[in-house]
């Protein structure tokens, strides 16, 4: 049950899956589509997440609820050519808890909880024309291009540290560590290329894969507010603001692969 579990999970983390209407005599038709979200989290991505780039995937437990779907309307403008338009929405979402307690040989007298998290959300445009250069009754295959558009809302990172001692598992010390760091753009042009098997009128199974080569502005400042207490002293809080990294520059994303329903 376990093996099934793990390859469920990697074909989601490298698959979309969306589902189809075809268009057999209608001149509009509408996937919806479930997409990968590492695909999206490259590295002019993470250069911006600082320090939390090195932490979110450490060696404490990791939780990933992140979700990527898109809705993909199509019009036909004659049998085998089609402008589309996609709008996606990824929201990243990611935890990670560690406990220090029995990690140390020596009798302890206190331990460490150490729970992390990252939220962000990224909003996909993709206009673009597509042509079917092969179809029959069953299948048809077919490539296009598209404009690209992608817009980054901030991203927040929160640091909860928590300082136990032993034997009564008394808190002694908490530092909450909440930045936002700027988000930003990319913008470029894209293909992509793929195939579907009609099952039934309105429905197909297929795959697609897609690139863009797109100019990236992200990151750059960091809003802090800190909370720090040690009791039992009453909470401090502090609030600042300081410069870190930013990616400008041209790059191509990681190739989307969509299975598609």
């Amino acid at each position: 049950m376990l093996k099934k579990i793990v390859l469920l999970v990697i074909l989601i983390a490298f698959f979309n899956v969306s589902f189809a209407q075809l268009v057999n005599g209608n001149k509009w038709g509408c996937s919806f589509a479930i997409n990968s979200v590492d695909a999206q989290i490259g590295d002019p991505l993470k250069d911006t997440w600082a320090d939390a780039t090195n932490n979110y995937k450490n060696t404490a437990d990791f939780t990933d609820h992140s979700i990527s779907w898109s809705i993909i309307p199509k019009y036909f403008i004659s049998e085998d050519v089609a402008v589309r338009f996609e709008f996606g929405i990824t929201n990243i979402n990611m935890s990670s808890y560690f406990d220090s307690y029995g990690s140390d040989p020596q009798p302890e007298t206190e331990h460490a909880i150490t729970k992390q998290s990252i939220e962000q959300k990224i909003n996909r445009y993709l206009p673009g024309i597509q042509w079917n250069f092969i179809r029959t009754k069953r299948i048809e295959c077919y490539v296009g291009f598209s404009a690209s558009y992608l817009h980054y809302s901030p991203m927040h990172y929160s640091l909860n540290y928590s300082i136990f001692g032993l034997p009564k598992d008394t808190i002694n010390f908490s530092l909450i560590y909440n930045p936002f760091f700027t988000g930003g753009f990319a913008i470029g042009i894209g293909s992509f290329a793929g195939f579907n098997v009609h099952l039934l009128k309105h429905i197909s199974l297929g795959a697609e894969f897609s690139s863009s080569l797109l100019y990236y502005k992200i990151g750059g400042l960091s809003d802090v507010l800190e909370t720090v207490q040690s009791f039992p002293k009453p909470p401090t809080q502090t609030a600042y603001s300081y410069s870190t990294n930013a990616y400008k520059g041209i790059q191509f994303s990681q190739i989307l692969a969509s299975l598609n329903l």
